[in-house]
């Protein structure tokens, strides 16, 4: 092994290091954010592996008329229950890898196409972003998609290469991430149509690549054009009926404005966010992406197929707001999570090309590194600091557990009945941690009933906190209280019995 590449192999276990730090809290304290979409995940990993049921949709998700996701996130969320046997932990290490896993997987791919600058600069943007950060510490499905885009822009950059058989690998990536966020792969999907038909047809490419491209997109959405066709199209309905119309628009003008204001917000957040900038002024960011992208579009020592590349990076957040303006109403920001490793990936390459153009723009690149690794570093800190011993309430697994734990000690053996109160309603979370934890440390599953002994867990709603005595009036009356605690995590809990007519 030369030098060079050791140089290289060091310092991309250096970068991956830096990436692992943070994204660590979670998998060291064991302390996770267990929700109601955790808890609804987590049955349907369940209904997979234990009850071997093999659903066709994932979530449901917005719009006037509602579809659904694909159900890929649940089958990923399959393999971590089955060796994890159902605890919840297990997604931690999985969204753990997928988070330090993006930084591997672009050194992997990218290895032999940009240079070892290039892919070392851009492994370290990836490594550092704070919205990358965050998505590796919280199971959720849309946080998949910047691990896809990775995949997806090594076949972006094939097709620059005039090799378009990978097109088909551009199509069938995207429709896979309506696995995991339906929004971004429809609205990716019409952009890079957009971008290829404009930007890139200039090379002629043969119609037959954009049509085997239609069918790779389609081949990840056989399951819900299954579901389709068996419920009278009713995903194809919801998906015309939010393009179409919108809950919120009304057609004024105005009213129109301040959606766009929206689109515009979310937009501008999603590229600061994908940057540590506590000490860099935004418009010396912005100025330095977009000097540096004209600079290396300009240079025509620049190769054709990286500024075809550079050029693709540049028009896909253009060409994808100017998709959502059709979109009459809000947009969520996890729509657009392509965009943080978009972003990134054109940071990096620009970072490396500033590099070689002399001694004042070494000094730049120095100064905006430097300012980077300090903004990191007091994050982590702070992270570290502030949340490796948070306690997290009613929201995190350890206060439910505790919970779980204080009634099971008192019930001493003995069966008893379990009833959940939860501001969302749907108790998803405490249904999938009653059949887990009751079953793998106490050996009992308690029914939601009320006979004999039964416990009453409330989680109060920090907005109405008088919530739960209505459901308490209407839906529980019956029993007698026995005894009650008010825990530090802030779940109330109730001991009630009803005497045996007998």
């Amino acid at each position: 092994m030369n030098k060079k590449a050791l140089v290289v192999i060091l310092v991309s276990v250096g970068i991956i290091i830096l990436a692992a730090m943070p994204r660590l809290i979670e998998l060291i304290s064991g302390n996770y954010v267990f929700g109601f979409d955790q808890g609804k995940h987590w049955l349907a990993a369940k209904s997979i592996v234990i009850d071997h049921k093999f659903p066709l949709i994932g979530d449901e998700v917005g719009g006037r008329g509602g579809f659904f996701q694909g159900p890929g996130w649940y089958y990923l969320l399959a393999i971590p229950f089955f060796f994890f046997q159902g605890d919840p932990y297990g997604a931690v290490v999985l969204m753990f890898g997928i988070g330090v896993g993006i930084i591997i997987l672009f050194l992997s791919l990218f290895y032999t196409l940009l240079s070892k600058k290039e892919v070392l600069a851009v492994a370290f943007m990836l490594s550092l972003a704070p919205i990358l950060i965050s998505n590796s510490r919280f199971a959720w499905p849309p946080f998949v998609i910047p691990f896809l885009t990775v995949v997806l822009l090594r076949n972006v950059y094939l097709v620059c290469e005039k090799k378009y058989r990978y097109i088909l690998g551009v199509f069938f990536t995207i429709g896979l991430m309506a696995h995991f966020e339906i929004a971004t792969a429809g609205s990716l999907f019409i952009s890079t149509v957009i971008i290829f038909g404009t930007f890139l047809m200039k090379e002629k490419i043969p119609i037959r690549y954009l049509l085997f491209g239609l069918v790779c997109f389609l081949i990840p959405l056989f399951p819900l054009i299954i579901f389709d066709i068996r419920h009278d199209f009713l995903n194809s309905r919801g998906v015309l009926e939010t393009l179409t119309g919108s809950k919120r628009y009304v057609g004024s003008t105005i009213e129109y404005l301040k959606i766009l204001s929206n689109h515009r917000m979310i937009f501008s957040d999603e590229f600061y966010r994908a940057f540590q900038v506590t000490y860099i002024p935004k418009i010396y960011l912005v100025g330095f992406m977009a000097a540096g992208s004209i600079a290396m579009i300009m240079d025509r020592k620049i190769p054709l197929v990286k500024k075809r590349f550079i050029g693709f990076l540049c028009l896909l957040p253009a060409v994808l707001f100017f998709v959502f303006i059709f979109y009459k109403d809000d947009l969520w920001p996890w729509w657009i999570s392509e965009l943080t490793v978009i972003y990134t990936v054109l940071g990096g390459i620009i970072t490396s090309y500033a590099w070689k153009q002399g001694l004042i723009m070494k000094c730049i690149v120095v100064s905006i590194l430097g300012l980077m690794i300090l903004s990191y570093g007091q994050k982590t800190h702070q992270s570290f600091q502030n949340e490796l011993s948070d306690y997290g309430g009613v929201h995190k697994i350890k206060g439910k557990k505790d919970a779980l734990d204080v009634i099971f000690k008192d019930a001493q053996g003995e069966k008893f009945g379990l009833l959940v109160f939860t501001p969302p309603i749907y108790t998803y979370a405490y249904d999938y941690l009653i059949w887990w934890y009751g079953q793998s440390q106490y050996g009992y599953i308690p029914p939601s009933e009320k006979k004999g002994i039964f416990y009453l867990l409330i989680e109060p709603d920090t907005g109405e906190p008088w919530r739960h005595k209505g459901w308490i009036e209407t839906v529980i009356k019956d029993g007698t209280i026995e005894k009650t605690w008010q825990l530090p995590s802030g779940f109330i809990i109730e001991k009630r019995t009803i005497k045996s007519s007998n």
